[in-house]
């Protein structure tokens, strides 16, 4: 993209065996604790244009101030992470920013001739939008955390977890909406 939309606050992963890359990321490289949401609450999601329904199960940490996402397709729909996978395999999907104006910030990238090819939200988390960028291998997201979606709190919550885990309970099932 030719604008500025902010720093980059998250790293998201494709993956085809989330148990195995949570392992990987909590044992090996010490990242955690991840809290994950199995059949994340999707709505209004768009793909290349197209409605579409989507089953991931989403993981969520942080390593400092950086978020690591690692996201399985549990459904053989359409979507990025599919097309990805069958592309390069599985690895970083993409890279996103938190947009406290998502609205004003979507309307940015896409002034910098860029176009939304993956939307949608998800209840407890926001809206989102996806950018391919044109020759790159990785597309840029914006992630709603304005608007009082909780999710800043939620996200803080989650960062606090990080900044004092003892390396217990590393994976940490969450809902949401509650």
């Amino acid at each position: 993209m030719k604008c500025s939309l902010g720093p980059v606050r998250q790293l998201g992963y494709a993956v085809t065996d989330i148990d195995a890359e949570l392992e990987y990321w909590t044992d090996k490289r010490g990242v955690g604790p991840f809290f994950v949401v199995e059949h994340a609450p999707f709505e209004e999601v768009h793909y290349l244009g197209q409605s579409v329904e989507i089953d991931l199960t989403v993981a969520i940490a942080y390593s400092g101030s950086m978020q690591i996402e690692l996201i399985q397709q549990n459904d053989a729909g359409p979507s990025p992470y599919r097309d990805f996978i069958a592309e390069h395999g599985p690895g970083l999907h993409h890279l996103a920013v938190f947009a406290d104006d998502f609205d004003d910030t979507v309307l940015q990238a896409q002034a910098s001739g860029e176009a939304a090819t993956f939307t949608g939200s998800i209840s407890g988390f926001g809206r989102f939008a996806y950018f391919d960028t044109a020759g790159q291998h990785l597309a840029v997201e914006i992630g709603d955390v304005g608007g009082g979606t909780g999710v800043t709190e939620m996200f803080a919550a989650f960062e606090e977890a990080a900044r004092n885990w003892d390396g217990s309970a590393p994976v940490r099932v969450v809902n949401p909406a509650d």
